[in-house]
């Protein structure tokens, strides 16, 4: 790899005066900076970026935590995150907490040990106290949430809203007969601030039906842990016609419970993912669930967070708050039918 220095005895300028015009300082001749620079491209030098990182105190990195990066909404998400950022000349680096608060501290302390420029953070748990966070506060790393969280943070939030996309699910399957309805949930800490349920409690509620808590069983948000929640709830409740699982991977083991339990389904239970997994398309009958949009929600975390991030006076000591929502979709498939009679 060329280095500076090597570009510096190539187009015989000193090493300082090729640094300054690669900086683009107005104190060296445009037509010296236009010569050096055009002869960088044409050698193929490429800056170090953590050292130039080191040097001005960023790096040109975005970090991207989550609770799970295995799974394949984190997964689509870092992918769409990255192609953005690429366009804009920064590397996303991912950091995984693995549902850990400590885990989840330890990936702050990474990224600001990396000086990284910002972080984009899907949190472990939906609430906590601004201390948790104080590893980026105290290094003035801009971040936002690209979930639900508390309006009480001084930084953004950029999430989902599935209200009007669970409402039109609800609404069919009221029509379809449902009245015994039951969720599939994630784990338990993520369950009583969850937006998800929130929103399927009020579509309920539009049709006086109450989801009681006996009727929500939480998981790991993985599938076999959502197989066992699934024979628990029909062996407590087996009058349930109709299940909201938490996201498509949920449901995947909603399947493979009615399927050894011989509940057809949409015949004897109608069931409602989330995510659009290419897999929920390809299971017999085809999932019905929610868009993620998870592109849509990428680039706005990335917009808002340059918007932070190019703010020559950012400080957490201004209220940066504020809440950017993208409108989940709802996408009928063949999971959710009328209710067989008897």
């Amino acid at each position: 790899m060329l280095s500076i220095r090597d570009l510096a005895q190539q187009v015989g300028y000193s090493f300082t005066t090729v640094s300054r015009a690669l900086k683009d300082d107005p104190a060296i001749r445009a037509s010296t900076r236009k010569k050096i620079r055009e002869a960088a491209d044409r050698l193929g030098y490429r800056p170090n970026a953590l050292v130039q990182g080191v040097t001005r105190g960023r790096t040109r990195l975005i970090a991207m935590i989550g609770s799970n990066l295995a799974s394949h909404g984190l997964a689509r998400q870092f992918a769409n995150v990255s192609d953005f950022l690429r366009g804009r000349g920064y590397p996303l680096i991912a950091l995984n907490s693995n549902y850990d608060l400590e885990q989840e501290q330890d990936c702050f302390r990474l990224a600001v040990d990396y000086r990284v420029s910002g972080v984009i953070l899907h949190s472990t748990i939906v609430f906590s106290s601004e201390d948790h966070f104080k590893p980026l506060i105290d290094a003035n790393i801009p971040f936002v949430f690209a979930k639900e969280y508390s309006t009480e943070m001084k930084v953004p939030h950029i999430y989902r809203d599935d209200q009007i996309a669970i409402n039109e699910a609800v609404t069919e399957a009221v029509a379809y007969g449902h009245r015994h309805f039951a969720h599939i949930a994630g784990d338990m800490a993520s369950i009583k601030d969850s937006n998800r349920l929130k929103c399927y409690r009020r579509a309920l509620a539009e049709f006086d039906i109450n989801l009681e808590t006996g009727c929500i069983f939480d998981t790991d948000w993985m599938l076999e842990s959502a197989e066992r929640a699934t024979m628990q709830l029909f062996g407590k409740h087996p009058q349930t016609t109709f299940i909201f699982a938490a996201n498509d991977e949920i449901a995947f083991g909603v399947y493979r419970a009615c399927n050894k339990l011989r509940k057809r389904i949409p015949e004897d239970v109608s069931v409602l993912g989330s995510g659009d997994m290419q897999l929920a398309r390809a299971l017999s009958p085809a999932l019905s669930t929610i868009n993620p949009k998870a592109k849509e929600i990428g680039a706005t975390c990335c917009e808002v967070l340059f918007e932070l991030i190019e703010k020559p006076d950012f400080s957490y000591t201004k209220d940066h708050s504020r809440t950017v929502t993208v409108k989940g979709e709802y996408i009928g498939r063949s999971s959710i039918g009328p209710v067989r009679k008897g």
